[in-house]
């Protein structure tokens, strides 16, 4: 199992399980005290699992190689992510994602790509064979997408804190 694959599922189970407490918290406890602690039992844990994710994914990202791969581009294909493979001349693929949505991109063109291995993400692109030979494309290596996600899960944590000062008052 891949690193990306692993995060990506642990993140789904306890996300799921964090909003499992707060779907159980908010219909099936009546008492104002017993939901306040289990609802904020959930947001805490929903918190920390975002949190954890964002930070973790953001430390994959940095510590992971980045390759450099020079051959023929295929499988160009993408509406709002574009993804496509570059084959070497050994024949090993790889795939890459990229956000670039403009001209540039043509099955069977030869490319020189720099990208990250953890996520596949596109970081440098450089045409070298057909109408586009010379052409260059720089991108991020994507780290404000979990950054996002670490902001988003302090914020759930505060919540949920305050929820649990809550519910200790109604004592």
């Amino acid at each position: 199992m891949r690193a990306e694959d692993a995060v990506g599922l642990s993140f789904f189970f306890g996300l799921f399980a964090a909003i499992m407490v707060i779907v159980y918290a908010s219909t099936r406890l009546q008492g104002s005290r017993d939901r306040s602690v289990w609802l904020a039992i959930g947001m805490s844990a929903a918190g920390v699992v975002l949190m954890v994710f964002g930070l973790v994914t953001s430390y994959l990202i940095r510590i992971s190689p980045r390759v450099a791969v020079e051959g023929n581009i295929w499988a160009v294909r993408g509406w709002s992510s574009r993804t496509f493979k570059v084959t070497d001349d050994s024949g090993r693929a790889a795939l890459i994602r990229c956000n670039y949505r403009g001209p540039g991109l043509r099955e069977g063109d030869r490319a020189r790509a720099r990208y990250i291995e953890y996520n596949g993400k596109l970081l440098q692109l450089k045409m070298l064979t057909g109408s586009y030979a010379g052409w260059e494309l720089e991108e991020s290596a994507g780290e404000s997408g979990p950054a996002l996600f670490a902001g988003i899960g302090l914020v759930c944590w505060f919540a949920g804190w305050r929820q649990r000062r809550k519910a200790a008052a109604l004592i």
